[in-house]
């Protein structure tokens, strides 16, 4: 699973996978109204790569269309959901999505790595 660590005052949290290019990245936009879940690669195009290869695998595991981004140095594989995190009353719904997909990116990685 993971491993605890102290919870940050940020709009993000992220995981060690085990793999030191690579952690899991939770998001949370309280302007656009929008949580995401990430695989997220330092430094290391040819493991971005190694995903890329599993596309349409990756995709269909995660329960939709995800986002694969490309910048200079790091990259980003990331799937969105709508939220809005400002009503309490949605809390326990964006949780429990934000745990099952970080749960499947760490299935995802240790199946493709």
């Amino acid at each position: 699973m993971f491993s605890p660590r102290k919870a940050a005052p940020h709009y993000w949290y992220d995981f060690s996978t085990g793999v030191a290019q690579l952690n899991i990245s939770l998001t949370v936009n309280t302007q656009k109204n929008f949580l995401w879940a990430s695989i997220y690669i330092h430094d290391d195009k040819k493991m971005f790569e190694k995903f890329n290869m599993h596309r349409d695998e990756i995709e269909n595991e995660m329960g939709g269309k995800m986002e694969w981004r490309v910048a200079n140095k790091d990259c980003r594989i990331l799937i969105s959901h709508d939220g809005n995190i400002k009503k309490e009353s949605s809390w326990p719904k964006h949780f429990e999505w934000l745990c099952n997909k970080s749960l499947k990116l760490k299935e995802i990685i240790e199946k493709y790595v």
